[in-house]
């Protein structure tokens, strides 16, 4: 019998049996291997080798021992091998012992965890926090990298931990970072992660309430830093703070006492009272006005605060460098201040402490006005004899009186008649004109006008005069002036880190606002000077260039998504090629998705087939989209308001990944993710992928099957609409591609459906419905709205047409429209434009309808009146961008509107027609030829029409010659007389809502017709 020392005792209480090893983590893998066999104490057997017999052994106990080995050799390889991954096992199951086994698998992946240390600090330093998860996981995700490191033999401090989790906290919490950063007390990373759990999302509450959920931490943030003796008219910057405090009444512009006591709680558990509460406005040394809105009034507050939490969440920008910062609002200069004693102050001249008054200045404009008098005189040591300026009759008593003290002449100018002054005119004209084409040359935005005005009076005062043949620099100074400092106005600078700020492994670059005196100019290079195009392309086709760019982090995460969802969904399965079969290729796809306001969603990565390589009838037989009509979501909208129902909104997540597919496809493995040992292998589609012909076919096919399952009926006239009806009431779900509407009487109904979608297709609830189709529903006390202000908005910036002058109707009248027989202007902006405009008109605003359908038709090449005109419908819809469709509660009555105007176009002879079909009070569908089946009541459909001529020849059964060119089709309308579907009542023209599609109307028109349509500002 064999010994114990040879024959191990197997333990039935091992421990976990570690996952397959499939080529990564080798090292965490082989770890667990190791403990795995060592409690079934075969260990030793992945190092020591088979012991010899000699030739004629016969004793039986070293025989026995050796066949005991054998077997338990052989159970150590078994274990071995089935720990590999499929993939591996193949490659290592022809290895006939664990030792030669183990020893492989040491020998090939020990040398690739090699580099690992290189690997995990590159994903330490790629690490980035953002806003759409929560901080205290992601912290733990940082801490498992910061294990990683230790594990690998890397020390690093705990103040290292500490400033690297700070510094990689998410945008939303930056106010918090720089709190900590200034925070004096050292802390560990336990210490840390504490303060975050506490830290309430400040950046994305109002601020301008103090709430009861804000942390004694903020509290005392505020007033610790603040109870120190100080000069009360002094400002300074709390990035901690969550309000604006002011001890000194006298500062405030607008003021109102607090009614009920209110107090601020220290962290000292002491607290100050709140008298009042107002408008502050500053007077940066800039020359700007920063104005501080709901600031508190608290005497016992030695110095003045300003949040910069509330800064940024109204627009400004705040950038900490060095020992000072500076803060900008729209890339424009605001002002900057200095560290003092722990906190930033504000470089402030003035506080304002009330709105000054257009037909008087105040003595600080006098006293500015007579100090300039006397710097002149001061510097050239000539006395001033006489001043010709305007009227001057906002400050004509105080100046007058100075000029009559000093000897000074007083010209002013006639009334209404600033020529008269004619050499300070022109140079405001000569000041005007340089400063429109700095502005235009660089590309910089308007709002920088004020400093393009100063470098354009620095560079005239460096021109000579004609006749002094001298500047005005060198007759001010007495000397000549240098020029060889003078860069082109708007171009890029760059200004190196000084050597006290650089580190080992700097920033590639940083987009701030600093002063330096060591700075590079590129003058043929200006960043602002780009064309729309690219300046507004919100996707990136390049992986390479996604990887690289600073959002990479985001990419890579949106990658490991759609990833994750196509293994999860089987998509494909690795497979040989067939001979004879051809693959199609595949990339990358990156979008960012926006919100209605401009701000990002989040970031989007799809994997795209190549489908433009189907060939049809043997890649694919038949192509659609499920897209719901437009006027149909419009109709479910007047639906809901009618009835009050409840409106809800669901994404569905990668829905193409849904269909199966019918067809055999073969795709290459997708860039960055080709498996490893099956590199010469190719993906098998198994279900539909974005990109191919028929992948939206097979997700609705797979939609529909889910939907009827459970009990939905298809809408006949719009096969994206389904309804259920219950005996507790009805919903109704509209598909537009993967985004859906469910609108339902019944709460319950409603999440049943969200419930049964969710069982099926990988889903996002995204609650009561806020935006569909970049459209915006809002629910008011009577109804709902359908508003595009923020589309608008983005049509106006993407176009560069922001500043262009507000206009109160769409056409004007008086300008005829003909074909460009020229040269075209700008076709594919034009172009571009239409379509928007078209986008827009279809969903909300159906009172540019004539004037996009009359220019639309100028598209191939349009003229410089087609350019007026359709900047006259973008000057309009500025002015009118509040609009929104008003949905109202009112009875269910379904009207018609419908008028023609007379030969609009002379060349052609041709009219237009319009039509409009309000449910209720306003409109649920424009441009009808035919009324959806499922939306026709039981009583006749009212149709008003302006032409009486029209009415008696449709209820006249009698045929004439002069009625032979009306075409066959629209003898229609009298069949639906006849059988009382229809009635056909006269009314006015000036009460005719469909007037505004076939012309072109007056102010008032506009407005008492879009009414009408029940298209009105909002509230």
């Amino acid at each position: 019998m064999a010994s114990s020392s040879n024959v191990p005792t197997m333990n039935l209480t091992h421990g976990e049996k570690p996952e397959k090893f499939n080529g990564n983590e080798f090292k965490r893998w082989q770890q667990k291997m190791l403990f795995y066999l060592t409690t079934l104490n075969l260990a030793r057997f992945l190092h020591e080798e088979c012991p010899i017999l000699e030739e004629g052994e016969t004793n039986k106990e070293k025989v026995a021992a050796v066949d005991a080995w054998k077997h338990s050799d052989f159970l150590c390889r078994n274990y071995v091998l089935n720990g590999l991954d499929n993939t591996l096992y193949n490659v290592y199951c022809s290895l006939k012992t664990p030792k030669e086994l183990w020893d492989s698998l040491d020998k090939k992946y020990k040398t690739e965890d090699a580099g690992m240390k290189k690997f995990i600090v590159g994903k330490f330093l790629d690490f980035k926090m953002i806003d759409s998860k929560t901080v205290i996981s992601q912290v733990q995700e940082l801490q498992v990298i910061l294990h990683e490191i230790h594990y690998e033999g890397m020390s690093l401090s705990d103040s290292f931990q500490v400033a690297a989790v700070i510094e990689k906290l998410p945008p939303l919490w930056k106010d918090f970072k720089n709190y900590l950063k200034h925070k004096r007390k050292e802390m560990n990373l336990e210490e840390l992660i504490p303060k975050k759990e506490k830290k309430p999302q400040a950046n994305v509450t109002e601020f301008d309430k103090l709430s009861n959920d804000v942390s004694e931490m903020n509290l005392s943030a505020v007033v610790s830093e603040c109870n120190i003796v100080g000069n009360t008219k002094e400002w300074w910057v709390d990035t901690g703070a969550t309000r604006h405090i002011c001890s000194n009444k006298w500062m405030f512009s607008t003021y109102k006492p607090v009614e009920q006591n209110e107090e601020l709680f220290m962290g000292n558990s002491s607290s100050s009272k709140v008298e009042g509460r107002g408008k502050v406005i500053l007077k940066m040394t800039s020359g700007k006005e920063l104005t501080l809105n709901d600031v508190l009034h608290v005497p016992d507050i030695r110095k003045n605060l300003v949040s910069g939490s509330l800064l940024s969440k109204n627009g400004f920008k705040l950038v900490f460098v060095s020992d000072k910062f500076v803060h900008t609002k729209n890339e424009m200069f605001v002002g900057k201040g200095y560290l003092s004693d722990g906190l930033f102050k504000m470089n402030v001249m003035t506080v304002v402490p009330k709105s000054i008054n257009n037909n008087k200045i105040d003595s600080s404009a006098y006293l500015l006005e007579t100090s300039n008098i006397c710097h002149v005189e001061n510097q050239l040591s000539k006395k001033i004899k006489a001043i010709r300026s305007d009227r001057s009759g906002e400050y004509e008593s105080p100046f007058e009186e100075f000029c009559l003290e000093h000897g000074i002449i007083h010209q002013t100018t006639a009334p209404y008649s600033p020529q008269s002054n004619g050499i300070a005119e022109r140079k405001n004209r000569t000041l005007k004109e340089m400063m429109n084409a700095m502005l235009l040359s660089s590309g910089l935005p308007q709002n920088l006008w004020g400093e393009a005005l100063l470098s354009a009076n620095y560079i005239l005062n460096k021109m000579p005069h004609k006749k002094t043949l001298k500047t005005p620099y060198e007759l001010w100074k007495g000397h000549k002036s240098c020029y060889k400092y003078l860069k082109v106005w708007g171009c890029l600078a760059k200004v190196e880190v000084p050597k006290p700020k650089k580190s080992e492994i700097p920033d590639v670059h940083v987009n701030t606002i600093i002063e330096s005196r060591n700075a590079a100019f590129f003058e043929t290079i200006f960043p602002y000077n780009k064309p729309s195009e690219t300046s507004t392309q919100k996707r990136t086709r390049d992986i390479t260039f996604a990887m690289s760019s600073p959002e990479a982090s985001y990419w890579k995460e949106a990658i490991n998504s759609e990833i994750e969802s196509i293994l999860q969904n089987h998509t494909w399965e690795l497979v040989d090629l067939p001979p004879g079969t051809k693959t199609l290729g595949c990339k990358w796809i990156f979008k960012k998705k926006m919100k209605a306001d401009g701000s990002t969603d989040k970031y989007k990565a799809r994997l795209v087939a190549k489908g433009y390589k189907q060939r049809e009838g043997l890649d694919y037989f038949d192509t659609y989209s499920p897209v719901s009509r437009i006027t149909s979501i419009r109709m479910l909208i007047a639906i809901a308001a009618i009835n009050n129902l409840e409106i809800h909104q669901m994404d569905v997540k990668t829905a193409f990944l849904n269909g199966e597919l019918d067809e055999e496809i073969y795709m290459d493995q997708p860039e960055g993710f080709i498996a490893p040992g099956q590199e010469r292998k190719v993906c098998k589609l198994v279900k539909s992928l974005y990109g191919l012909k028929q992948a939206p076919k097979q997700w609705h096919e797979k939609f529909d099957n889910a939907m009827i399952s459970n009990g939905f009926k298809i809408n006949e006239c719009d096969k994206c609409v389904y309804v259920k009806n219950t005996q507790k009431g009805y919903v109704i779900v509209c598909l537009y591609v993967d985004d859906m509407l469910i609108i339902g009487s019944d709460t319950n109904m409603i999440k049943m459906t969200k419930q049964m979608l969710s069982s099926r297709f990988d889903m996002k609830d995204l609650g009561v419905a806020d935006i569909i189709l970049g459209i915006k529903v809002s629910k008011t006390s009577d109804g709902l709205i359908l508003s595009q202000s923020h589309y608008i908005e983005k049509i106006l910036e993407k176009f560069k047409k922001y500043d262009i002058r507000p206009k109160k109707t769409p056409v004007d009248v008086n300008l005829h429209l003909f074909k460009n027989t020229g040269i075209g202007k700008s076709q594919l902006e034009y172009s571009r434009i239409i379509g928007s405009l078209m986008y827009v008109m279809n969903c909300t605003r159906p009172d540019i309808a004539y004037s996009v359908s009359k220019l639309s038709r100028f598209t191939s090449n349009p003229g410089e009146n087609h350019w007026k005109s359709i900047i006259r419908v973008l000057g309009y819809l500025k002015y009118t961008q509040n609009y929104g469709l008003h949905f109202t509660r009112y009875p269910v009555v379904l009207e018609g509107y419908s008028d023609a105007n007379w030969i609009s176009n002379s060349k052609d002879s041709k009219s237009t027609s319009g039509y409009v079909f309000t449910l209720g009070d306003k409109a649920g569908e424009d441009f009808l030829e035919d009324i959806p089946n499922w939306s026709k009541p039981v009583l006749a459909i009212c149709i008003h029409c302006d032409s009486q001529s029209a009415i008696g020849r449709a209820q006249s059964h009698n045929y004439n010659g002069k009625s032979r060119h009306i075409l066959r089709r629209h003898n229609t309308i009298r069949q639906l007389l006849s059988n009382g579907i229809i009635s056909i009542d006269y009314i006015r023209s000036k009460d005719n809502i469909a007037d505004p599609l076939t012309k072109g109307l007056t102010r008032e028109q506009v407005e008492s017709s879009s009414k009408g349509m029940g298209l009105k500002p909002m509230k």
